[in-house]
């Protein structure tokens, strides 16, 4: 047996010849190495010189040599070690690019339109006394804003993780309502499978003084008893100033003491629960040359880094090849930032000991701070922003022939389902569009006099694809349906380069005027360019553009449906991440006996997304217009 030894804990490896578990050990140095079990990560382990002996002498017996430096070993059991590594599970499956931490999926739960009612709060989950720990469990969480109606929102799933207590590093940001009797839903999963569902009244939570409760969680199948489940919820900004704030980072400049010009980025992590260092930020990868690198400017809410601009925040710096431990850190808060930052090399275990004479420097960071108000959708209205609708339509085969009775497109005295959603949505979105002309588009059918397939024409058939008001669109519409064969297949990537070139053109033409394109796209269901449309919804996050895909008919919207991206944000075959929310998503069968209800569902997420890309990106123009 040999014995592993970090700061007073003891890990015991029992080497025998049962193939019960199989775990990594990378050797990081001659005198480090990191174990892995079931993709939980223990780092920065000493090894005395009995465990490496038996780790040499084993190797070819019940240890096998996988490659350099990484060994994978046979063994029964052993002690969790530390508690610093636990957020391993979430960065080590970080996308490439720019990514925040929770904010996507909580502002599809949260409304940032000013309301008096509602008080943001951040809910933190922990599974106790687990009965079986060597177990990996994960929670999927849910949210029912209206008991009354009994829907239950898929918000978010945390990490896998294993121990005989887990505090799991995935928190969930919502609006708190007084008056609403809000339920968290969590279903537990163990390694995979659903093995319990757990309701939690947060009026109930709330209002018991503690602001948490605590559960038992027993197996649906087998009824025994698995663990407690806690839910505590604090209130997420103790300076409600930061709300109102966005923290802009600016002329970074990193300099490194090293000679490695291996790729980097790195991750600014909060305390905000006073419990664990959680992710909330990770940067774009970078590479120094000749040790320097200098990024563009970053602008990130305050609220999501600190609860006060005295409390500190972390930045790690990994390199991209080996993300299992960070190579530097700074600790700082935004009340206390002077250029330039040291960079230590101590790895995160030893933060609070900043003066320890073992951190040793290994470069600075030279960085300017400034604090700026956020604006709401609101404020945008007042300061002027022209909001515009263009539509686009699917004339592809799948729809039927307009000829047809049961096609979504037939024509007839009656509306059909097309004709119904452009006028129930259009009138809608078209309320903020000033001018009350849309560009509308086809896609997928073959125009009158062209001989193949066109995957962006003008309906209207003329130079240019503007039409006045919605009545006339649906005339319009009316007659093309004699104009155009039916064909296929559903691309929407031709639609979406012609919105970012006239995106383009508007913003080299008029400099000085802030323009908001929403691109409302009715089709039938699967689309047969996938790959492309995601990775031009991924490019047209930093364009002032929202996407509304208005789902026709019966058919299997699954495409659709991760193009809204609720459950997981949109990610690239080249594992580039959206850098915000930009689509909605709805089945137009759901809502087509209620208009106000329809009218809810399609414009719940503009305002967020028009703020999200005027905080992200800082274009907006200050300038008033005359209304």
């Amino acid at each position: 047996m040999g014995i592993c030894e970090s700061g007073n804990k003891r890990l015991n490896k029992n080497y025998s010849n049962k193939e019960t578990e199989i775990n990594s050990v990378y050797k990081l140095s001659n005198d480090k190495i990191v174990l892995k079990k079931n993709n939980t990560f223990n780092e920065n382990i000493n090894i005395n010189s009995n465990f490496k002996d038996n780790l040499d002498k084993n190797k070819n017996n019940n240890i096998n040599f996988k490659k350099e430096h990484c060994y994978v070993l046979k063994t029964n059991d052993y002690e969790e070690i530390d508690e610093f590594t636990i957020h391993n599970n979430i960065i080590k499956k970080l996308p490439k690019g720019e990514y925040f931490f929770n904010k996507k999926m909580d502002n599809k739960i949260s409304n940032n339109v000013a309301d008096n009612l509602s008080k943001k709060v951040e809910l933190y989950i922990s599974l106790l006394n687990v009965i079986n720990d060597t177990l990996n469990y994960s929670i999927k969480i849910f949210l029912c804003n209206n008991k009354k109606y009994g829907q239950y929102d898929f918000i978010k799933q945390t990490e896998e993780n294993l121990g005989f207590k887990i505090n799991y590093g995935t928190s969930l940001i919502f609006d708190y309502y007084f008056e609403k009797e809000q339920i968290i839903r969590c279903q537990i999963f163990e390694e995979g499978n659903k093995i319990s569902t757990i309701d939690f009244s947060v009026t109930s939570i709330m209002g018991n003084g503690n602001f948490n409760e605590i559960k038992k969680v027993y197996s649906t199948i087998s009824k025994i008893e698995i663990c407690d489940i806690q839910l505590e919820i604090k209130t997420l900004i103790k300076n409600d100033k930061l709300n109102n704030l966005i923290s802009e980072f600016s002329d970074i400049k990193f300099q490194f003491f090293d000679d490695d010009n291996d790729e980097r980025f790195f991750i600014l992590k909060n305390y905000n629960d006073g419990k664990l260092w959680r992710p909330c930020y990770k940067s774009n990868e970078f590479r120094p040359k000749n040790n320097i690198s200098i990024l563009k400017k970053i602008r990130i809410d305050s609220s999501f880094l600190c609860n006060s601009l005295d409390q500190n925040i972390i930045m790690e710096i990994y390199r991209t090849k080996n993300i299992l431990y960070p190579i530097s850190y700074i600790q700082f808060s935004l009340n206390n930032i002077k250029s330039p930052l040291i960079l230590y090399n101590q790895l995160c275990e030893n933060y609070i000991n900043n003066n320890d004479k073992n951190n040793i420097k290994n470069g600075l960071l030279y960085i300017k701070h400034e604090l700026k108000k956020k604006n709401t959708f609101i404020d945008y209205l007042q300061k002027g922003i022209n909001i515009n609708l263009n539509i686009a339509i699917d004339y592809t085969i799948s729809n039927g022939k307009p000829t047809e009775k049961n096609s979504l497109h037939y024509d007839s005295e009656n509306k059909n389902d097309y004709e119904k959603a452009i006028y129930s949505c259009g009138s809608i979105v078209g309320i903020y569009d000033k001018d009350q002309i849309f560009p509308v588009y086809g896609f997928g059918g073959i125009p009158l006099n062209e001989n193949k397939v066109n995957h962006c024409f003008n309906i209207n058939f003329e130079e240019s694809p503007n039409i006045k008001t919605i009545n006339e669109v649906l005339s319009i519409y009316k007659k093309s349906l004699k104009k155009i064969q039916f064909s296929g297949p559903t691309f929407f990537s031709p639609i979406l380069q012609k919105i970012m070139k006239e995106i383009g053109l508007k913003m080299e033409k008029n400099t000085n005027e802030n323009y908001y394109e929403i691109l409302m796209i009715l089709t039938d269901g699967i689309i047969n360019d996938m790959k492309e449309t995601i990775e031009l919804l991924i490019d047209c996050a930093e364009l002032p553009l929202s996407v509304i895909i208005i789902g026709i008919g019966k058919a299997d919207f699954k495409d659709m449906i991760i193009l809204d991206g609720d459950e997981f944000p949109l990610t690239d075959h080249n594992g580039r991440v959206t850098k915000r929310d930009l689509v909605q998503f709805v089945m137009y069968d759901q809502f087509k006996g209620g208009k106000q209800e329809l009218s809810d569902e399609v414009l719940k997420e503009i305002p967020r997304q028009i703020e999200e890309y005027y905080s992200l990106t800082g274009n907006f123009n200050e300038r008033k217009f005359n209304l």
